[in-house]
């Protein structure tokens, strides 16, 4: 076990090694700090991809965006993604918002896939 400081009566120190309930008192708040560290994380990656959801709602056609899981969320953002890259690279006078023919994983997002997920 860690040795431990504590103060005597009298205002002096004294080191010694932590007793069995203290070690487990340490060990408690330890956990406890990993696991709320983990949960703000995990709270500050729900609200991003609900900010990035927010950004490709346009995109999902009427399927409400409550309904997307974070794996379509990355799907969709990064096909688009892809798909302004070849709008930028491509000479056509194809307007720069246009997402006619977006298609993220062979599911057609303005159509099939509203499809499946009303059915």
């Amino acid at each position: 076990m860690p040795a431990v400081k504590t103060e005597r009566k009298n205002g002096r120190e004294r080191t010694g090694k932590a007793t069995a309930s203290s070690y487990e008192a340490m060990k408690i708040a330890k956990q406890r700090k990993i696991a709320k560290r983990e949960r703000e994380r995990c709270a500050t990656i729900n609200k991003e991809f609900d900010a990035l959801k927010g950004k490709i709602a346009f995109l999902t056609a009427g399927i409400p965006v409550k309904q997307l899981s974070k794996k379509m969320v990355l799907e969709i953002a990064t096909e688009y993604i892809t798909h302004l890259k070849k709008i930028l690279r491509s000479p056509s006078v194809e307007p720069a918002g246009s997402t006619d023919n977006l298609v993220v994983d062979d599911h057609d997002y303005f159509g099939t896939t509203v499809e499946k997920l009303n059915d």
